[in-house]
């Protein structure tokens, strides 16, 4: 018996680097993610986990209310930028519910946007699109 809420989770590649889930920014599948009871910043026996699937999405179905802290363990390669620490606290009210992401970026790799410069200025303004 008790009020159970669920709790969302997205684990994205930011390829902007800006803390956000952009449309373009791909799910990172397989990617392990718990709720540290104790808050000890590691996952122990016990403690509610789950992996990604192949979007970069995870639920706990049935947390009951509370604050909790989230955390993901990161794969080799990468390193968390939002939050930078890898994990974050959520408060969650009964009869509520929360979703959470959690941007990664893989080390050594070049990130950023191809678009034609159409007036010329040095930079890419909001009217100048991307290119496929």
């Amino acid at each position: 018996f008790g009020v159970y809420t669920p709790l969302a989770v997205q684990v994205y590649e930011d390829w902007g680097r800006n803390g956000a889930a952009d449309f373009n920014d791909p799910g990172v599948p397989g990617v392990t993610v718990y709720v540290d009871e104790n808050k000890n910043g590691a996952y122990d026996p016990g403690e509610p986990t789950g992996d990604t699937d192949f979007a970069g999405r995870l639920t706990f179905p049935a947390v009951q209310p509370g604050t909790y802290t989230v955390a993901v363990v990161v794969p080799g390669g990468m390193d968390p930028v939002s939050p930078a620490g890898g994990s974050q606290t959520v408060t969650i009210a009964a009869g509520g519910s929360a979703n959470l992401g959690f941007g990664l970026i893989r080390r050594n790799s070049i990130y950023g946007t191809v678009y034609v410069d159409q007036n010329k200025s040095g930079g890419r303004d909001a009217t100048e699109a991307g290119l496929p």
